[in-house]
């Protein structure tokens, strides 16, 4: 019997999600942003940027994605059900 190549079962990557709210830079936008990137830290005018005093409206891992990596394990049946047991009582 031949042999199933591991890469048959393999997943397909699914596509980034498009936010709406992702902007489009422009080459104006790249140049400003490589332009800061160059500049020294004491060179930066922070006195121009308003400070922010209310944070009631900020949302704490709003653009965090935790990375998920799936993997496939062999239990023996009776750890397997004591795992689902775990996880029945915690529900």
């Amino acid at each position: 019997m031949a042999k199933k190549s591991p890469a048959s079962s393999q997943r397909r990557k699914r596509p980034a999600k498009k936010d709406s709210a992702t902007i489009v830079m422009t080459d104006e936008m790249k140049t400003r942003l490589e332009r800061l990137a160059q500049m020294d830290d004491k060179d930066i005018k922070l006195d121009v940027i308003p400070e922010m005093t209310n944070w009631d409206a900020a949302v704490r891992g709003k653009f965090y994605r935790p990375v998920k990596t799936p993997i496939t394990i062999r239990l023996q049946s009776k750890t397997n059900t004591v795992l689902r047991e775990y996880v029945r009582k915690q529900a």
